[in-house]
């Protein structure tokens, strides 16, 4: 998988902390991306994320350049977040789950901008053994049946 592909994961804080889920899409290497490309100028990266109890969240960020470079340039931080399920994560397992996330690099010379489309896609269950899953702050979900498809997150 290149590096321009984010890694979409999910996370489960466990009483007695916070007892919520949290969605998560990474580009690069944790969150570090170092592109070279002639004249880059800016990325835009984008998270949809949808489950069956709240519908879709959106959540953007861009990141601009001080000047064109075609010098290799390193970006951190490249991650977006959400936290959902806010002291409820019980009602939430066996829901259905979906990513929809975009990377776009702007670059080009003069007025002549290229825009690089880097697309992914990953769906899942809040459940235990969900190979999105990320096991983060030492809990376990509990393993029950996904609920049956819907058109919520199509």
């Amino acid at each position: 998988m290149s590096n321009l592909n984010s890694i979409n994961q999910w996370t489960y804080n466990c009483p007695p902390g916070k007892n919520d889920l949290d969605a998560m899409a990474t580009w690069g290497n944790n969150g570090t991306l170092t592109l070279q490309r002639p004249g880059l100028r800016k990325i835009r990266y984008n998270m949809r994320f949808c489950n069956t109890v709240d519908g879709w969240i959106e959540k953007e960020k861009t990141i601009e350049l001080p000047s064109p470079t075609s010098d290799p340039y390193t970006l951190t931080g490249v991650s977006l977040g959400h936290s959902f399920a806010k002291g409820k994560a019980n009602e939430y397992f066996s829901k259905r789950y979906k990513f929809e996330t975009v990377l776009l690099i702007y670059s080009g010379q003069g007025e002549v901008i290229e825009v690089e489309d880097h697309t992914t896609e990953t769906s899942g269950c809040l459940r235990r053994h969900d190979p999105n899953y990320a096991n983060l702050f030492g809990c376990t979900p509990p393993d029950v049946e996904c609920e049956p498809e819907t058109e919520t997150c199509r």
